[in-house]
Order: C-alpha cells, then structure tokens, then sequence
C-alpha cells in the first residue's frame, strides 16, 4: 500500500513538472506595437517593433522605437532563470538620457516578467514589465510599472505578430 503512494505520488509529481514547463509560451517572433489597443503613457513609443528571439530561457529582444526624445534602438539579452544580469559596456542600452543597468526575468506561470533597473541622470528608476502571449499567439502585451520622481508611471503595449 505504502509502495502504491509512493507511486502515485512521484507520477502526480512528474506529471505537475512536466505540465508547469508547458505554462511558457514561446515569444519568438517580430511584434509590431498597435497603438490603438494600447494605454500609453506620454514617454511610451509612439512606434515600436520588437524582434524577440527564445531559445529555451535564453532571450534577446531588438528593439526599435520612435517617442517624443526621436528614434532609437537597442537590444535587451537576459534569461528568465531569475538571476541578475548586469549590462556593461559590451550590452549597455541607453536610450536619449535613459540608461539600463540590469536585468532580472523569470517566468510567473505564463507571464514572463523583467524588473529592469534604469537610471535617468544617476537617479534610479525600477521598472517592471511583464510579457503576455494571447492564447491564439497572435498579440504580445508588455505592461509596464516604472516608479519615477515624478510617480508612478503604467502602460500597456499591445503588438500584433508580424
């Protein structure tokens, strides 16, 4: 009887593994932002493509973007294994006065979310965003929490798959 729990016990474990690690969604692909579906704020891009590229938890995200500072680009490399990776000069993302300085990702059920550290002239702004794939994969939604000086600052990024 011991021996039959113990059985049932490790496939109910196996079985609660193997149905976690398909809660992630594949996020590769080129996400064009819809603007009309999103809730932007007045510093979010009013035109942005993102090129993401997933190999198991490794990321990078091309970003091209146009806001009020003009137009820029960067890419964001990180793993969503919850450890933080520092951006240096070789992976150093700075946009007009904005720069990045580190990144944390890890998956929250099928969420997969960054706390970024960025910093606005040596002033520390953390920002939170969250990546969300429609169940039909057709629209990535990016909500983003940033805690400025001048308060806390949300938005919602909808793009439509390319």
């Amino acid at each position: 009887m011991l021996r039959k729990r113990s059985l049932v016990m490790i496939m109910i474990s196996v079985c609660s593994s193997v149905c976690l690690a398909q809660d992630h969604p594949n996020l590769s692909g080129t996400w064009k932002l819809n603007p009309s579906k999103s809730q932007l704020s007045e510093f979010s891009s009013s035109a942005r493509t993102d090129v993401i590229t997933q190999d198991g938890s490794q990321f990078t995200d091309k970003v091209t973007a146009t806001n009020q500072m003009g137009d820029s680009s960067y890419t964001l490399t990180f793993t969503a294994d919850g450890k933080k990776v520092a951006l240096t000069d070789a992976n150093a993302v700075n946009i007009g006065m904005l720069s990045v300085s580190d990144i944390t990702a890890q998956w929250n059920g099928a969420q997969l979310v960054l706390n970024i550290t960025e910093a606005i002239e040596g002033n520390p702004i953390p920002e939170k965003d969250t990546y969300e794939l429609s169940s039909d994969g057709k629209t990535l939604t990016i909500s983003q929490q940033s805690n400025t000086p001048m308060g806390e600052m949300d938005s919602k990024l909808s793009f439509d798959k390319q």
